[in-house]
């Protein structure tokens, strides 16, 4: 039993000295990338078709992972139908809401039903 007690002590202190430097060189590297971004100039062009093509290439990944395509149908027809009906700064948020709670709901209702 002794043994056991050293070998968690020892896992513990090997687990917290390893935060402690992931977080050490999370926040040197923060530090360093706000430093170097005032000093380095740069173009903001095409930073928002980057980030569009990012989040539509995950969606695709997530559709072949999960192989089923009516969660997202039901986000992208949502999202749509909200833009058009209320434009403005919370609408990708209630699509967000609206989104998960129709997904919710028919999910229950696909394991409720006969097979």
């Amino acid at each position: 039993m002794p043994e056991e007690d050293e070998n968690s002590e020892e896992r513990n202190k090997f687990m917290f000295y390893t935060a402690l430097l992931d977080q050490g060189y999370w926040v040197a590297g923060s530090v360093l990338g706000a430093v170097a971004g005032t000093f380095i100039p740069f173009d903001m062009n095409g930073v928002s078709f980057a980030l569009t093509a990012l989040f539509i290439e995950l969606m695709i990944e997530q559709i072949l992972r999960i192989k089923k395509i009516l969660p997202f149908a039901i986000f992208i027809l949502v999202t749509i139908t909200v833009t058009l009906l209320f434009p403005g700064r919370y609408s990708l948020l209630s699509a967000m809401i609206i989104s998960l709670g129709l997904v919710q709901i028919f999910s229950r209702i696909g394991r409720q039903a006969p097979c």
